[in-house]
């Protein structure tokens, strides 16, 4: 069987890409509500070391056909840590604050406790349903 590849390139210092050799851990998906939304970017291929780099919008996905027990550490923690905004609740903000959506879709976040994602704003503490209601 062939191991497969991260397939993440970085640019250098003289603009070339430099590839990736290293074995892949899952598939990387960005899902920033401020572009892809709740669909999410097409995926690829990723390595430990980029996994460990990545922001707050992407989600490591097991590789194809993985066994539950044989998928690494991130992509355990993403599965069971990882929210994405639904599409209706993008919508919603960017409704509610046209003029601030863009700042107020790339600060969200998740809150375990209250089951909504929230953003603070004015001096404010906005929560966001599943369904688009918004709250304070």
């Amino acid at each position: 069987m062939t191991t497969l590849k991260c397939t993440c390139q970085w640019i250098d210092m003289k603009g070339e890409f430099t590839p990736d050799t290293n074995d892949a851990i899952g598939l990387a998906v960005c899902h920033d509500p401020r572009t892809f939304g709740e669909k999410g970017s097409e995926p690829f291929l990723i390595c430990d070391e980029h996994a460990k780099r990545k922001s707050t919008f992407w989600k490591i996905l097991p590789l194809p056909g993985q066994p539950t027990e044989a998928w690494h550490a991130i992509v355990q923690f993403d599965d069971a840590w990882f929210r994405v905004v639904p599409d209706v609740a993008i919508e919603a903000i960017k409704k509610a604050f046209p003029h601030h959506a863009q700042d107020i879709l790339g600060e969200l976040r998740w809150s375990e406790v209250n089951g909504c994602f929230y953003f603070t704003k004015w001096g404010m503490y906005v929560g966001v349903e599943l369904d688009g209601y918004i709250h304070t």
